[in-house]
C-alpha cells in the first residue's frame, strides 16, 4: 500500500512538473536576438556664408526704388487680374488698397500683403505674388538691397 500511494504520489508530482512546463513554454515565447541596425550619420555642410549669416535688412527709404522691369501699365494689369482671382476667392476688393511687399536682393517678391483703405490687413494671399515677374533691386548706398514696397492701388476692378 505505501509503494501504491508514493508510485501514485510520484506520478503526480511527475505529471504537475510536465502540464507546468508545457505551460510556461506556451507562455514564454523563444526570442531571437535582434541586432539593431548601425545609424547613418548624414551631416549638413554648412559653408561659412550660412553659419555666419545675419539676418536680412529690409530698407524702406532706398537711394533708387525697385522697378517693375516691363512698365507700370504692365504692372497694373497684373494687378488687375491678382486682385480679380482674389474676388472669385473670396475676398473683399475694395476700391482703393494699398499694396505692400518687399524686393529682395536677388529681385523676387516676397511676403505681399494687400491693406484696405483703413490700413486692415485684407489678405497675404500666395495667388498675388505667383506670377509676378522679377523687379529690378533697390540700392542703398550703391548696394544692392532688400526694399519694402507700398503701392497704392486705386479703382483697378471694373464694376
Amino acid at each position: 500500500m505505501k509503494i501504491c500511494i508514493s508510485i501514485v504520489a510520484f506520478l503526480l508530482i511527475f505529471n504537475t512538473s510536465l502540464v507546468s512546463q508545457s505551460k510556461s513554454d506556451k507562455i514564454q515565447p523563444t526570442t531571437q536576438e535582434i541586432k539593431p541596425k548601425p545609424n547613418k550619420v548624414i551631416e549638413k555642410a554648412v559653408s561659412p556664408v550660412e553659419s555666419d549669416a545675419q539676418p536680412e535688412i529690409v530698407y524702406d527709404e532706398v537711394d533708387e526704388l525697385p522697378v517693375y522691369k516691363i512698365g507700370n501699365k504692365a504692372f497694373y494689369s497684373l494687378m488687375r487680374r491678382n486682385f480679380e482671382a482674389l474676388q472669385s476667392e473670396g475676398i473683399t476688393v475694395d476700391k482703393t488698397m494699398l499694396l505692400q511687399f518687399v524686393v529682395g536682393v536677388d529681385g523676387k517678391v516676397r511676403s505681399m500683403e494687400v491693406f484696405d483703405e483703413k490700413g486692415k490687413k485684407v489678405t497675404d494671399s500666395p495667388t498675388l505674388s505667383q506670377h509676378m515677374p522679377y523687379w529690378g533691386i533697390g540700392r542703398k548706398n550703391k548696394e544692392a538691397v532688400s526694399t519694402r514696397m507700398r503701392i497704392p492701388i486705386a479703382s483697378i476692378i471694373e464694376d
